[in-house]
């Protein structure tokens, strides 16, 4: 199994929405979304600070990595979801970290729910066996949609004076 094998299988359709692999156009949009709210405003993207061209060098060198998949949500021609599949494990066939976030005006409806099912039926569907994670301890909102489908918390870890839960899910 390869990226190539796993990325000719987008776009699919999921619910009201498309996902597909992300490209550089998506991680400037993804780029200038709105702020979070106070509570989430870490997770406001630190790329709009960056000239148009050091955002599409810093997409490039992601995309170029066999060892990531970027991916995104969207409905009518609106980008409502950005995902990073990350330390892909192809042998042990395995995900060691992901990334997801959610369009701030589509928060708290489901869309993250939605996703996780997808990518844990998609990779599952691919053979992969596992997806580990890592999330702010402090992010209540996201870790109990982990574990609405199927994550369960297996360590906590502390990283530049900030608390993770890792978070696994076996497939």
């Amino acid at each position: 199994m390869t990226k190539t094998e796993i990325t000719y299988n987008l776009p699919q359709k999921v619910g009201d929405y498309y996902i597909r692999e992300a490209n550089s156009i998506d991680h400037c949009i993804r780029a200038n979304w709105p702020d979070y709210p106070d509570e989430y405003v870490l997770f406001n993207s630190s790329s709009r600070f960056l000239k148009f061209e050091e955002q599409i060098n810093k997409f490039r060198d992601k995309i170029t990595d066999n060892n990531i998949i970027l991916s995104v949500l969207s409905s009518n021609g609106i980008l409502v979801g950005h995902f990073s599949i990350l330390q892909i494990d192809w042998k042990e066939k395995k995900i060691g970290n992901m990334g997801i976030r959610i369009h701030p005006n589509y928060c708290n409806k489901g869309v993250g729910s939605l996703i996780l099912e997808w990518i844990s039926n998609f990779f599952h569907s691919h053979g992969f066996l596992q997806i580990k994670l890592d999330v702010l301890s402090s992010n209540k909102r996201a870790i109990r949609c982990y574990e609405k489908v199927g994550f369960r918390s297996i360590e906590n870890v502390i990283e530049k004076s900030e608390s993770f839960t890792i978070m696994q899910k076996i497939l």
